[in-house]
């Protein structure tokens, strides 16, 4: 990380209760110029992506799910492997999934 993107990292990481992130996202954001996609679950990590002007404008925003079922598809999984997948996650991991998302977990766990 340069001096630059800990200094934007800090901007994340730190200040008030209601727009602090966690360090992972903090970090994910602060390097984001880096990339032209970053993977956050995170409601508020979401949010600031979109209206930080730390943040590229140009950047993609995705999901764990979405990255998980694309990478499925990709890789020809069944739709056991990848439902057996997002559910351990869910459980061990605690990953989250964005409300804009709620309805492929839906078809995902029901199909």
């Amino acid at each position: 990380m340069t001096a630059e993107e800990y200094e934007t990292y800090l901007t994340f990481v730190s200040g008030p209760l209601g727009a602090r992130l966690d360090d992972g996202e903090s970090a994910a954001l602060a390097i984001s110029s880096r990339a032209s996609s970053i993977v956050l679950d995170e409601r508020k990590a979401r949010r600031r992506a979109a209206e930080d002007a730390k943040v590229s404008k140009n950047l993609t925003v995705a999901s764990t799910l979405r990255l998980m079922l694309t990478s499925g598809q990709r890789q020809a999984w069944t739709t056991q492997k990848v439902r057996d997948l997002v559910t351990e996650a869910r459980k061990s991991a605690r990953m989250g999934v964005p409300k804009e998302d709620a309805a492929l977990l839906d078809e995902l766990l029901s199909s």
